[in-house]
């Protein structure tokens, strides 16, 4: 299988359709939600606690998948199915690499959005 691009800004427009503003609104929910379920994750990584880490990567793997985020949202059922099997040491491992992953998809839907104010900025 080819790697999943970490972001395909055609994702959320084939869900809700031509809507910069709610695309834009959308964006920034899952990038401020997406930030907490990541430190939760790594929270819960502390107390090797692989049922939390896997619940909350389902949260985050629907949400990723959503916005278009998809190398993210593989990562995250990778991390769920490793934490429901309770395979602690891959589902760590993994859940190590989400900072890194979430910021690769952070930054391109960055340019996304500063472009979106730039063309919709009053005046």
């Amino acid at each position: 299988n080819p790697p999943w691009p970490v972001w395909d800004a055609d994702t959320l427009g084939k869900m809700i359709g031509d809507n910069p503003e709610m695309q834009q609104t959308l964006l920034r929910k899952f990038l401020k939600n997406a930030q907490q379920q990541v430190q939760q994750i790594g929270t819960a990584a502390l107390a090797h606690d692989t049922r939390q880490i896997a619940d909350i990567a389902h949260k985050l793997k629907s949400s990723a998948r959503t916005v278009g985020a998809l190398a993210l949202g593989e990562l995250c059922e990778e991390i769920e199915t490793t934490g429901l099997a309770d395979q602690s040491a891959p589902c760590l491992e993994l859940a190590a690499a989400l900072p890194d992953a979430l910021a690769g998809a952070a930054e391109m839907i960055g340019v996304t959005l500063r472009r979106f104010d730039q063309t919709h900025s009053p005046g």
